[in-house]
């Protein structure tokens, strides 16, 4: 239920009664509890200003309804003069400090609660700073400049020991520009400003270092070199092994370039003859050089005979065949041929042929010597 207020209602509280009847399709009236309640109209106030009623409060008016409202000053500390909400205005009594306040520029008088500032004035500088005292200001005791201190006059060369340097003053005998030693690495000896040298137990590697000319054991730290030694040449290089140090195993001179060494019997061939190194590889092949060769078997008319050449420079022989003994045999006047005494068998190939003697014979007739063409046997 939605209620309308009118424009004249009073403000405040209304009475409200309404009963609620309900019925179901059937029209069987359905029981209902009715109750009664109440509607409220209220003011949307339209506040005048706060304005201050007094030295403690101030007040505002409901230009609608002259609803009145107060309330009391408000401030920000006890030091705040003017009230945070209307603006009144109070007469207050700062707790300015007795002590000075100061800083660089100047000196003042402090209130302990809104830190307000009274009796503002540049300071007054004392006597100048020396050696042992401050310039200070003579009201207020700020400090301007401080003690000078003494100017060391350094002389001398570095003065150490065993953790740090220095040099002495000439006037007074202290110690100036003191500084801890300075070294390069936890193996370096002198110190880096004034030379002091320190002793260092150096962890030498048990492993042999080397160049060309020695052989060292190093700090495994920094590289320092101990016991440095001329390197002990080994056996001279070979072909199969360097020249080494015999202490260090430093390789000084490289193995040699082979060498061949073409030596021991010749190895020969029909093409020729060569020497053999022992890499495994072979002078150039030279030609044989024969002799006028000899013949070691005479040949006959049906066996080949045998001639060797000997080559003069490896011995090598060649040998060579003998061929067959070639004879003709006489013809007569009427073209028929006459068989040599004490032959037994002749084969004839035609009238002026070449005949090619069975020897069987004790005594042969030469007359002209000339190869069959096609050699047959």
């Amino acid at each position: 239920a939605t209620f309308k207020v009118k424009d004249n209602a009073a403000f405040g509280d209304s009475t409200v009664k309404m009963t609620l009847q309900l019925k179901d399709g059937s029209n069987v009236e359905i029981p209902v509890t009715n109750n009664s309640g109440k509607v409220t109209v209220t003011c949307k106030h339209n506040f005048s200003a706060w304005s201050s009623t007094n030295g403690t409060s101030h007040a505002r008016t409901c230009s609608i309804c002259n609803q009145k409202e107060t309330g009391n000053h408000a401030f920000t500390n006890d030091c705040d003069t003017k009230c945070d909400t209307c603006g009144y205005t109070r007469t207050i009594t700062h707790a300015y400090k007795t002590t000075w306040s100061s800083d660089a520029s100047g000196h003042w008088h402090e209130c302990s609660v809104c830190k307000d500032k009274k009796d503002s004035a540049a300071h007054t500088p004392g006597p100048a700073a020396t050696e042992t005292s401050a310039q200070t200001c003579t009201t207020c005791n700020y400090v301007i400049q401080g003690v000078l201190g003494h100017t060391h006059k350094p002389t001398g060369d570095w003065l150490s020991d065993a953790n740090s340097h220095w040099h002495s003053c000439s006037s007074c005998s202290g110690k100036v520009d003191e500084a801890a030693h300075a070294y390069d690495n936890a193996c370096d000896e002198d110190c880096n400003a004034c030379g002091y040298k320190r002793t260092v137990n150096h962890p030498y590697a048990t492993d042999w270092s080397s160049d060309k000319d020695n052989h060292w054991h190093a700090c495994t730290l920094w590289g320092k070199q101990y016991s440095v030694t001329a390197h002990t040449p080994g056996a001279e290089a070979t072909e199969e092994a360097p020249q080494v140090c015999t202490v260090c195993q430093y390789e000084l001179a490289p193995p040699k370039n082979h060498e061949h060494n073409f030596s021991g019997d010749y190895i020969t061939d029909a093409d020729g003859h060569r020497k053999a190194c022992k890499c495994g590889l072979h002078s150039e092949t030279e030609a044989h050089t024969y002799d006028g060769g000899t013949v070691v078997k005479e040949p006959t008319a049906d066996i080949a005979g045998e001639k060797h050449y000997t080559c003069s420079t490896c011995g090598y022989i060649k040998k060579v065949e003998v061929e067959l003994m070639i004879v003709t045999v006489p013809e007569t006047s009427d073209g028929t041929s006459t068989e040599p005494e004490g032959c037994n068998s002749v084969i004839g190939f035609g009238e002026g042929a070449v005949m090619l003697l069975m020897i069987a014979c004790s005594t042969f007739v030469f007359t002209k010597k000339r190869r069959m063409d096609e050699k047959h046997h």
